[in-house]
């Protein structure tokens, strides 16, 4: 019995064997890895030992959002945890296998920002045995003919989960979801086989000498400790300081029209 995607999908096939006689039954189990998030078609074949197929069909699922694993820089392993990262763009869920790459020793963290801008990124943990009372902190970075930026301009949160057993829309899951990010001021515990991303931020103040700079993200736990480079390139511009484009994301005009009472064409017009 195999099962693999449909249509050139992202999806590993798997296999299994069995051998039946006659009149048994038998449930066979198969894992399937699935990457991307979305709708996929899986398609399902049993094979006689000499070729001939017994069964063929096909059935779709939906992964959420949640659950993509198609993302992701490998940073690499400390002990008995691996450390990887990704844009602050994305939701990480505890269970995603960590992004794994093949160099040896740790690769950095690599961010760019413009002077005068925020920029973050998900530093993100996955240990195989718990990691207590883990703490994080960044050193000075230091740059082009001397310049430095203060370990003041970096500050690191880590990324609290909230069970959600009721979703509100069509994106949403049940599940534990990335949501809150406290400040890292007192140790944490990192669960084993379980992600926990840490939300590291940088500021680039006004003035900032463009160009490459270089420092690094000291983290402690219990019995453990790593080193992890991180690299920022300034850009040679900067950001106003007052932002002169308006913007109402998720804001539609009929929301408008309800809370405002706007019932005529030519009330909702003005």
């Amino acid at each position: 019995a195999g099962a693999g995607p449909v249509g050139g999908g992202h999806g590993q096939g798997k296999y299994a064997k069995v051998t039946l006689a006659a009149g048994a039954r038998q449930q066979l189990s198969l894992t399937y890895a699935v990457l991307q998030a979305g709708p996929h078609t899986i398609s399902i074949t049993v094979d006689e030992v000499g070729g001939k197929r017994l069964l063929s069909a096909q059935t779709r699922f939906t992964v959420p959002s949640l659950y993509a694993a198609d993302y992701g820089y490998p940073v690499g392993s400390v002990g008995a945890c691996d450390l990887w990262y990704c844009e602050g763009t994305y939701k990480v869920s505890r269970e995603r296998p960590a992004v794994k790459g093949t160099q040896e020793g740790l690769q950095p963290v690599r961010l760019s920002a413009a002077r005068n801008e925020f920029e973050p990124i998900q530093l993100v943990l996955r240990p195989s045995q718990g990691l207590f009372g883990l703490t994080a902190t960044a050193s000075e970075l230091t740059g082009p003919n001397g310049a430095r930026l203060s370990a003041d301009n970096v500050s690191i949160c880590y990324v609290y989960y909230h069970h959600v057993t009721h979703p509100t829309d069509e994106e949403g899951c049940e599940g534990w979801w990335p949501d809150a990010l406290p400040p890292l001021e007192e140790p944490i515990d990192v669960q084993p086989n379980q992600n926990q991303p840490l939300w590291v931020t940088v500021k680039v103040p006004s003035g900032q000498a463009p160009g490459d700079y270089a420092g690094k993200i000291s983290l402690s736990a219990a019995d453990w400790s790593a080193e992890v480079p991180l690299n920022l390139h300034v850009w040679d511009f900067e950001l106003p300081a007052e932002s002169s484009v308006e913007s109402g994301f998720g804001l539609g005009a009929g929301e408008i029209y309800r809370y405002q009472n706007l019932t005529s064409a030519e009330d909702r017009a003005k």
